[in-house]
């Protein structure tokens, strides 16, 4: 099946941001987690990953 040309399109105003920021994230959806510098996307859809972590924890 050939994709469609929609299927490379996104809105970003649509998309939940992530936002890396030092040691913390934040995120403008209910679809992912935060806890500490780790976040879990739920959920499919859209993302948009932004900034950088100075601090990792595993």
């Amino acid at each position: 099946m050939d994709p469609a040309a929609d299927d490379y399109t996104w809105s970003r105003t649509a998309a939940t941001s992530i936002l890396l920021n030092g040691n913390s994230i934040s995120t403008s959806g209910t679809a992912v987690s935060v806890s500490g510098s780790i976040a879990t996307i739920t959920a499919g859809g859209t993302y948009r990953i932004s900034g950088t972590l100075t601090s990792v924890s595993r």
